[in-house]
């Protein structure tokens, strides 16, 4: 049920990278032409290095700045890139908010329409590392963090295409170089199981160096354009350019006056939904969505509460991609807790029309992220009650702790299952009272052989996709050890479950009666039971 913004690093649902082996044979038939036997890793890199002016970024220890502007989201805005020799960046891109990714040469971090910065880690880690280092030349360091060789993937007499892959990633991505200019091209991976391509044209000389000052980048047949106007050494005096500005926003209240408990609507297939007031009203059912990575709103609630909508962005559910408006609120209260100027995706209107009909509830949003990066959460599902708390002051008071890692906003936790198997697993409370398995997870420990299972079709944000649907052994989390349990066995597809950083996706109606405590700020969570 969630969603992600694919124009930049900000991302409303879970959208994971697949192998580059999936976009060769996506697009064209690997052979290997006459010209690609010739070729040699070195040689080519050499005439890359040359061409780019490898050996002038060295000289400024202190960094290049590039101030440009950018036609982004259906915003026009500037951006500054400023990077370094060694691997650090920072890109801002001004619209409505500032949208920042960095890089300090330890910590990858981001903040994007939620206005809390996050810690990059698992895909969004990697994809961002392999975007920047091409951006900056990174890619070309010897002994660097990123491995190149000839790709098998058919060419054209114009071109070479470089297989990438950084170092400890799951993940490959391709370059074209072209051949007359030995200057890069196109960059392509794969994320939400479609093309995320970047193109780099309208070379120009700068500081010794030869830039793209035209970037596209194009994914769901949205694109968003980059072009530079300036480029110059960063000053000497710039050290802490890059350190990661990761303090939590000043944009929400707790309400000592308010009752702290809110009530939670378990549906029968497990899903979690609140009544919230936005802008001072209440509206409706909102999904508790630990997977939705922020808030999202049916248009015709947003029209009646007077949101002014802007921009466009790309997101993905379950199904294929599409392109949504954003809305701009004033507050949205839920329980004791106020946040202020909240930045709502709008919620197609077909979806929450099936949804009503579905669950007999007048569904019109879904808040995740943008709230639970603000509070710890406290869900008890005996008593179907809720309350949030200031993470500050928050003291656990039965239970224990366990680390939270988070794939694209969406929090994950370590899980056994049958087997003696372990992995990564997402804990998504809009999957309602299901296990699936993701295709790379199927495919990697050949779930489906000897398993008796039928077909089926999984729904939600973006559409349908196939899957198999049959028993699984166990399944244990928190220490909850569930036996013989049915589960899902995800096909591959386009969408943003179609992925290989986590093995799979769980709701929290299999944790039936028990206690969730959410600390994103400390990223941790506690199962009680």
């Amino acid at each position: 049920m969630l969603l992600h913004d694919a124009a930049t690093s900000w991302v409303w649902l879970a959208a994971l990278t697949v192998g580059l082996g999936a976009f060769v044979s996506a697009g064209r038939p690997e052979s290997v032409s006459a010209a690609d036997k010739r070729d040699k890793p070195d040689d080519t890199l050499a005439k890359i290095r040359e061409a780019v002016g490898y050996r002038a970024v060295q000289e400024y220890v202190a960094g290049v700045v590039i101030e440009g502007v950018a036609e982004s989201q259906g915003l026009h805005g500037p951006y500054t890139l400023a990077y370094t020799p060694d691997g650090k960046f920072l890109q801002t891109l001004k619209l409505k908010r500032d949208l920042i990714t960095g890089y300090d040469g330890t910590t990858s971090w981001a903040r994007d329409w939620s206005g809390t910065p996050r810690v990059l880690e698992l895909e969004e880690f990697d994809s961002q590392q392999m975007l920047f280092a091409v951006r900056t030349g990174r890619w070309l360091a010897e002994g660097g963090p990123v491995h190149a060789a000839i790709s098998h993937s058919a060419g054209t007499e114009n071109e070479i295409r470089l297989r990438l892959r950084l170092e400890g990633s799951h993940e490959s991505a391709e370059l074209a170089v072209s051949r007359a200019t030995w200057l890069p091209s196109r960059l392509t991976m794969r994320r939400l199981g479609t093309l995320d391509t970047w193109e780099f044209a309208d070379y120009r000389p700068a500081l010794g160096m030869t830039l793209a000052y035209r970037t596209v980048h194009r994914i769901g047949g949205a694109a968003d354009t980059f072009e530079i106007r300036a480029v110059h050494a960063a000053p000497s005096a710039g050290g802490d350019t890059f350190r990661p500005a990761l303090a939590p926003p000043h944009d929400i209240k707790f309400d000592s006056t308010t009752p702290i408990k809110f009530e939670v609507k378990q549906a029968p297939s497990g899903h979690l939904f609140v009544r919230p007031k936005v802008n001072g009203q209440e509206v409706g059912w909102f999904a508790l969505d630990t997977g939705s990575a922020g808030m999202t709103i049916a248009p015709a609630v947003a029209d009646r509460l007077g949101m002014p909508a802007f921009g466009k962005v790309v997101y993905g559910g379950a199904g294929k991609l599409a392109v949504g408006k954003l809305h701009a609120g004033q507050t949205f209260q839920l329980g004791s807790v106020t946040l202020d100027g909240g930045i709502y995706l709008e919620l197609p209107q077909a979806f929450c029309d099936a949804m009503k009909r579905l669950m007999n509830l007048e569904i019109v949003g879904t808040c995740g992220y943008d709230l639970l990066s603000r509070v710890v959460l406290e869900v008890d599902l005996k008593n179907s009650t809720a309350a949030c708390f200031e993470p500050a002051s928050y003291k656990l008071s039965k239970g224990d702790w366990e680390p939270l890692a988070f794939n694209q906003k969406v929090p994950c936790v370590r899980v056994k299952f049958e087997g003696g198997r372990e992995d990564l697993f997402q804990l998504d409370t809009g999957a309602g009272a299901n296990v699936l398995f993701h295709a790379s997870a199927v495919e990697k420990f050949k779930l489906l052989e000897g398993r008796a299972t039928k077909p089926i079709k999984v729904g939600g944000v973006g559409g349908t996709l196939d899957a198999r649907y049959g028993p699984l052994g166990s399944f244990e989390v928190g220490g909850h050890r569930m036996e013989e349990l049915p589960a899902i066995y995800l096909a591959r597809h386009e969408g943003a479950l179609d992925q290989t950083y986590v093995a799979g996706t769980f709701g929290s109606g299999i944790l039936k009666g028990m206690k969730i405590v959410f600390d994103y700020p400390h990223r941790r969570i506690a199962f009680v039971q």
